[in-house]
């Protein structure tokens, strides 16, 4: 009996510590990497593939169409591979 609370004890304190860290490190975040807003909606880089909350994301103008980026160097990175023919 006092080994199965012994792992219930440990048990919660793992869960305390993981779920400790995960807050200091949301808590860190600043930009675009950080949590988003409860309903704000999710888009997708097209250079990277990574998805982002729109309402954080770098708008930026690529032949004639908006799209939206997690950096400006995936921008940068869109706008050269557009010019080269490999883009929109």
């Amino acid at each position: 009996m006092s080994r199965l609370l012994v792992i219930i004890i440990l048990a919660a304190v793992v869960y305390v510590v993981i779920k400790g860290l995960q807050w200091l490190v949301f808590k860190s975040r600043t930009g675009p990497m950080a949590r988003p807003v409860r309903g704000d909606e999710m888009i997708q880089d097209p250079a990277c593939g990574l998805y982002i909350p729109k309402t954080k994301a770098i708008e930026g103008r690529v032949g004639g169409g908006t799209y939206f980026f997690c950096s400006p160097q995936c921008l940068e990175k869109y706008r050269v591979s557009a010019r080269k023919g490999e883009g929109p």
